[in-house]
């Protein structure tokens, strides 16, 4: 049995051990919960793997180690608690973290899964953004690790539609530093507002029927979807829709690895066998981007 002088000294040692590794610190200002989803190699966003972040608190989340991992690790962030594939408003945080073979660590503020002008009642409402949010590095601004930030005045440095495209952020740090993502800095802002949101199974669970459905039988091309929605039910395809032109296994279109990678389907829109991003542009919907620099 350990002495209570050896179990301080063990405790104030592991205290310091948690103080030191890198972290994602959740800074809620807002006088409502959100919740916070892990997708990446190995997360799948399950609802019950989800991170409460409540009412006026701050929650620790380490950041992992990327490095042998195909792409980094997005955090799915809603003001619900349940993760659902578009059409469901979403903000992401975004990290590719490479210790031992750069010692750095990319960032970024990511808005690609919903839209800034949409109204709360809308299924692309994004969450939070109309009060204020910001992703940075406390501290180490001056040494050029820059934030991204969005209000209802509009973001600065966050990236709005998939990219990489030229001109796009690339905010990255040195290894041993932590990132904040604080809500709510300049009022309590709109929540979402949830209508008939449709019940979509998140990634990794099983759909509702089994098996690939086929094509419409019907003269000509399917429709682009006016609304997000896709498949042989709608007869919509993705291909064309501002919405983004893959079609998930479970019928709406998007940009991310939910939509254009396993279980995708081809005959309503673009599927890719990877959407990994080349070594010098990590960045995808889920997938931070690495400088080249």
């Amino acid at each position: 049995m350990l002495s209570p002088l050896l179990s301080l000294l063990l405790g104030d040692s592991l205290m310091a051990f948690n103080v030191v590794a890198e972290n994602i610190q959740f800074i809620n200002h807002c006088n409502y919960p959100f919740y916070v989803f892990e997708v990446g190699e190995g997360f799948a966003g399950e609802d019950h793997e989800g991170i409460t972040v409540p009412a006026g608190g701050t929650v620790y989340h380490p950041i992992r180690n990327t490095e042998g991992m195909e792409g980094g690790i997005s955090l799915k962030i809603r003001d619900l608690p349940e993760y659902r594939v578009a059409p469901a408003g979403i903000l992401q945080a975004e990290y590719n973290f490479h210790p031992d073979s750069t010692g750095k660590l990319w960032y970024d503020l990511s808005l690609v899964d919903c839209s800034p002008a949409a109204k709360p009642t809308d299924p692309h409402f994004c969450p939070l953004t109309q009060g204020g949010v910001k992703m940075f590095v406390p501290g180490y601004e001056k040494d050029g690790c820059l934030p991204a930030s969005c209000s209802a005045q509009g973001c600065n440095d966050a990236y709005l539609e998939p990219g990489p495209t030229l001109g796009d952020p690339t905010l990255s740090c040195h290894a041993g530093v932590d990132i904040q993502f604080e809500t709510c800095l300049d009022s309590n802002g709109l929540v979402t507002i949830l209508d008939d949101e449709p019940e979509v199974s998140p990634p990794g669970a099983s759909p509702s029927s089994q098996g690939p459905k086929p094509k419409p039988s019907g003269l000509g091309s399917p429709k682009v979807s006016p609304n997000g929605i896709c498949g042989a039910e709608s007869g919509y395809t993705c291909a064309g829709s501002a919405l983004g032109q893959c079609c998930s296994e479970y019928n709406y279109c998007g940009d991310g690895n939910e939509f254009c990678g396993t279980g995708c389907q081809k005959d309503f829109g673009t599927c890719r066998s990877s959407f990994a991003r080349s070594p010098s542009t990590l960045l995808t919907v889920t997938k931070p981007r690495q400088s080249t620099s």
